[in-house]
């Protein structure tokens, strides 16, 4: 994006107009998620905030639906993500 602004600013600008609309939903899901972390850090320690934060990469597992046939690591995969569920739940019952 810095090269398109500094090189071809024409076309940046094009692009951006391009994909205004589908960027709207986007953009409104990152402050509402933004807002969120302040309200999670605002009634909860940050320790805890961030460590329940560690299910996010489970969620984007999930939502990305990644398939990769070819890895062999699936199951070392798995298993570190259910670690992480078994610390964050340990953590929020303590």
């Amino acid at each position: 994006m810095i090269g398109l602004a500094l090189f071809d600013r024409s076309g940046l600008l094009a692009s951006i107009f391009r994909a205004w609309r589908p960027s709207l939903l986007a953009g409104f899901m990152g402050a509402l998620a933004s807002q969120f972390w302040f309200l999670a850090f605002a009634i909860d320690t940050a320790a805890r905030v961030r460590t329940l934060a560690l299910i996010e990469m489970i969620f984007a597992q999930v939502v990305t639906k990644k398939r990769l046939p070819a890895e062999d690591e699936r199951a070392r995969e798995i298993a570190g993500m259910a670690i992480m569920i078994a610390g964050v739940v340990l953590l929020l019952w303590t």
